[in-house]
This record gives structure tokens, sequence and C-alpha cells, in this order.
């Protein structure tokens, strides 16, 4: 659908760009008769941000096939199509700002990441020795394992969110705290962007602010204590009776935060809210970003 979409602006029907034997081994054409669905067109359109919105309509088999007056008539909304796709991207990406500059009121090193694993925004905390970017734009760790860990987990390889990373001869020791900005209604390009936040060894720790847990994980204000009170090291039933909850409810609270994070296990947990301190007692004028 993006080869044919390249040249031209109009809608395609996919049985025009695949064989017969290709759409017989495809699951989704074979999900979709299964469903009664027959027919499906569409289209794509790159965004100036560099996603590619596909947009698909599909007709049952008893329908037959969409034709010439379909056909033509979506391909005068397309124009359309492409501004409410491009300013739904944007506003995904003003959320994603928006816990970028959360990072930098807390003087935490964060930049944003796609899912290529190419740098799209830092903040001024973020300095060449805790990150780099190699062809492309892409984000390199100072570390080829490291480098291969993030990867894995942008491409949804990898359940690990956490990548810890020894000291070297122009880096300190570190841990990069890797956070999908997904969950919010605005954000129909889930998961496209991430947030890399990096925690320095040796740097002093607190417990965060609630208000930035929400921000990130789109927590509710309970969830958001809970997880306040287990990142001061609490255990999950101190942390209830200091949340007045029941153990039960804060282990149902802690599962929700769990999928909201992407996290699977307590310590797991955690260690990702590590990165959530402030590590740095210099100011923002004192760093250069690297970029």
């Amino acid at each position: 659908m993006i080869e044919a979409s390249a040249g031209d602006r109009y809608f395609h029907c996919v049985d025009d760009l695949m064989t017969r034997q290709q759409l017989e081994m495809d699951a989704v054409y074979r999900s979709f008769r299964e469903q009664g669905l027959g027919w499906q067109i569409g289209t794509a359109i790159p965004m100036p941000t560099g996603e590619i919105l596909l947009l698909s309509f599909e007709r049952t088999i008893e329908q037959g096939r969409h034709g010439v007056e379909q056909l033509c008539g979506l391909t005068r909304f397309r124009a359309h199509f492409a501004r409410a796709g491009w300013i739904a991207s944007r506003l995904r990406l003003e959320r994603a700002r928006s816990a970028l500059e959360a990072m930098s009121a807390l003087g935490i090193p964060a930049a944003l990441l796609d899912r290529a694993a190419r740098l799209r925004e830092v903040n001024s905390w973020m300095t060449p020795e805790l990150i780099n970017t190699r062809a492309n734009d892409r984000v390199g760790l100072g570390d080829p394992a490291a480098d291969a860990l993030l990867a894995a987990i942008l491409q949804g390889e990898s359940e690990v969110r956490s990548i810890p990373m020894p000291p070297r001869l122009h880096s300190p020791g570190r841990i990069a705290h890797v956070i999908p900005l997904v969950g919010a209604a605005l954000d129909i390009f889930s998961g496209s962007l991430w947030l890399i936040v990096m925690s320095v060894s040796g740097g002093s720790r607190r417990r965060p602010d609630p208000a930035i847990l929400r921000t990130l994980f789109d927590l509710s204000p309970a969830e958001s204590r809970l997880v306040a009170e287990l990142a001061s090291g609490a255990t999950l039933n101190a942390a209830g009776r200091r949340c007045n909850i029941r153990p039960s409810t804060a282990r149902a609270y802690l599962e929700q935060v769990f999928r909201k994070t992407g996290c699977h296990r307590q310590a797991e947990l955690i260690g990702l809210l590590a990165g959530l301190t402030r590590i740095s007692p210099c100011t923002p004028d004192e760093h250069t970003a690297p970029r």
C-alpha cells in the first residue's frame, strides 16, 4: 500500500496489489474472510513528523468490490484525512514534549526517541557524555550491548525497560530507563515515541513527585501515590497502609501500573523509577545538548 501510494493520491484495492496466492497466505485477509469481510481499499499518507498514516475501508463479501464512485469519493477526502492525521500527530508530539519538559523541571536528563531509535528532541540535561547520535540521528549509548538492547526494546522484542551501562573513559556509569509514551486518547500513533531517562551512578535520590508519575504513565492519583511510596523503599503492604488502601486494592493498583509502564515485576518498576529523581546539582546552563 505504501509503495502504491507513493506516486499518487488515490485509494487502491488490496486485491490489485497482491496476487491471489499472496492473499490466501495472508493472515489478515483470512481473518477478514472469516468475519464476512471480502474487499479492502486503502491509501498511505506520509506525515511531516516521519510517520505514515495508513487508512483502510472494508466491505462485506456480499457487497462486492468497491466501485469507481467509492474510490473517487474517498480520494476527494484524502486531503482532509491527511490534515486530521497531521493534527493528531502534532497533539501526540506535544504530549511527549510535556513529559520532556517535566524532566527538565526536575533536572533529569531525558530525550525523545522514535521506534527507529532516531533522536527527536533532547533536554539540556542530556549531555553528549550520556547519549550521542550516529548516522541518520540514531541514538548511541556508547556501549554495543546497550545499543542492541535499546533497539530490541523499541521494536517490541524485549520486555526489559532499564539498560545498565558500566563507566567508560568519557562516560559515567549510568542506567537508561526507556518509557513508552502510550495510553492517552490522543495518542493514535501509540508507541511511536519513547522517553529515555538517564540515571547516573552516585547521584542523590528522592521520592518521585506523584504528579510527574501521572504525566509520564497516565496513572490515576491513587496509583501515583502508591508508586511514589514504593519508590521510597516501602513494601507493597506498607505502601498500601500509607495510602489507606487494602492489600487487595494495592495489588490491583500495582497490576494496573505494570500494564501502563510496561513492567512485569516490582523490582523492575523500582529500577525504572530510579531515573525519576533529581540526579544532578548543576544548572541547565552548564550543559550543552548534543544537538
